[in-house]
């Protein structure tokens, strides 16, 4: 039996790519997620810190469902490092005053800012820097009393959707 040479490549390319669809969806596999908020705890946002690493826990659970295997993988660590909610931004002429926390940003933006780390045991497999940035409506009206928790909440709901893209 003959074979072409359209044939032989078009078998060849097909098996690699098997290969790399099927290496790429070991790599996107992770043993577990932590969420490491010790830079906001250092600055004495201690109760604010505790709802950052549950907000985000519960959404870094939401994006990175069917890829969090216990059995298999690196192990993946979100440090945060900054969360910036600046003054309400949805009245004419606010300038982002009154921050919540000091970091990037400024104007009527808030944002998150920090690094996931693939680790291995004590290895760092990969380091992935990120910053997220939402307008400051994004928690919704201004007037409720939560409207920090809101738009902390809406913060690690984007981190988390963005990371588990960019992973």
């Amino acid at each position: 039996m003959t074979m072409s040479r359209r044939a032989l490549m078009t078998g060849t390319l097909a098996a690699f790519a098997a290969g790399t669809t099927a290496a790429r969806a070991q790599a996107t596999s992770f043993s577990r997620i932590t969420v490491d908020v010790s830079d906001l705890q250092q600055r004495g946002l201690g109760q604010y810190a505790e709802f950052v690493r549950s907000t985000l826990g519960a959404s870094m659970q939401k994006s990175f469902a069917g890829r969090i295997i216990p059995s298999r993988g690196p192990a993946l660590v979100v440090r945060i490092t900054h969360v910036t909610l600046s003054g309400f931004g949805g009245m004419p002429g606010a300038d982002g005053g009154g921050s919540r926390e000091s970091g990037p940003g400024g104007g009527s933006s808030d944002y998150m800012d920090g690094e996931a780390l693939v680790v291995n045991g004590r290895s760092v497999l990969q380091r992935h820097p990120q910053l997220v940035s939402l307008p400051t409506t994004s928690g919704g009206a201004w007037y409720l009393s939560n409207n920090e928790q809101r738009r902390t909440a809406a913060l690690c709901e984007s981190y988390a959707y963005w990371l588990a893209r960019a992973l």
